[in-house]
């Protein structure tokens, strides 16, 4: 990969990259979850939703398989966005078929999931690697496929509903995303605004064919000290929208095990110290 993907992210806060597999893929993959949302009733898309083991979700409702999102009440006293989740892992298939869920009527949108899973990886781990020859002490590749963050990687299609609970406009708050690499991969309309530098001015992104908008989370800034921030950004509604239609997105979300304070520490003086000596 050309480092240049790595620099930005460093020096940028985000990055896009030309993807080795298409976005068509990831739009198949979309629409094999409308119609999972038309056709599978509400008792039995529960069925599809379990939690995993190393399950993160600061209150500890399920992140693996379908989840609804109804604005309900979060730990922090926030509410959630309303929109409907899919989060696809490759752990999935063995929890549905523990269940007896007859997932065979699927299994052709189970196995785009998996795929694209699996290029995500390796093209986020691709860039990794780029950033750890650039900046050693953060330590991202070895960290990023270390067998305990492998349970926590996740593939995510979300449906948006038309309009924003707090506003018509806005249908996901603005946020920092919890993980440590985020591959924004396709869309059906653009709305989603990132805000540069930590600036009050949106940016809105517009999604282009067979590339992803990179961005790091809350993992990667406490993974490095602070010195590359995670990136606020929230969802909204674009020009001219479809009021009866919501906008759909998939997304990969890398992940590390949480770091530990004195580890963010211990890699941002090895980054600086490498930096001084003029060894990247």
């Amino acid at each position: 990969m050309d480092q240049r993907h790595a620099q930005e992210i460093l020096q940028r806060g985000r990055t896009v990259i030309l993807i080795p597999f298409s976005t068509n893929l990831a739009q198949e993959i979309a629409g094999h979850f409308q119609r999972f949302l038309k056709e599978v009733s509400e008792d039995e898309r529960a069925r599809w939703s379990f939690n995993g083991e190393g399950n993160e979700d600061p209150d500890g409702s399920p992140d693996d398989g379908y989840i609804p999102r109804k604005g309900e009440m979060k730990g922090d006293g926030d509410r959630y966005d309303e929109k409907d989740i899919f989060h696809f892992r490759p752990r999935l298939l063995d929890f549905l078929k523990q269940n007896d869920v007859n997932y065979e009527p699927w299994r052709p949108w189970l196995n785009k999931c998996l795929t694209l899973y699996r290029l995500c990886f390796g093209k986020e781990a691709e860039l990794l690697l780029d950033i750890d020859r650039l900046k050693p002490g953060y330590d991202c590749l070895r960290q990023f496929v270390d067998l305990e963050a492998d349970q926590l990687h996740v593939l995510r299609i979300v449906q948006y509903v038309p309009h924003g609970s707090v506003d018509d406009n806005t249908v996901g708050k603005k946020h920092l995303d919890r993980n440590f690499l985020t591959f924004q991969i396709a869309e059906s309309r653009p709305g989603l605004r990132y805000f540069p530098d930590g600036s009050d001015d949106p940016v809105v992104y517009k999604a282009q064919h067979d590339h992803v908008l990179a961005f790091p989370g809350r993992k990667f800034a406490k993974n490095t000290g602070g010195e590359v921030p995670a990136l606020a950004h929230d969802i909204v509604n674009v020009g001219e929208c479809d009021p009866t239609t919501g906008r759909w997105s998939v997304i990969f979300f890398g992940h590390i095990v949480e770091p530990l304070e004195e580890t963010a520490h211990v890699a941002a003086a090895a980054s600086a110290a490498v930096a001084a000596a003029g060894q990247f």
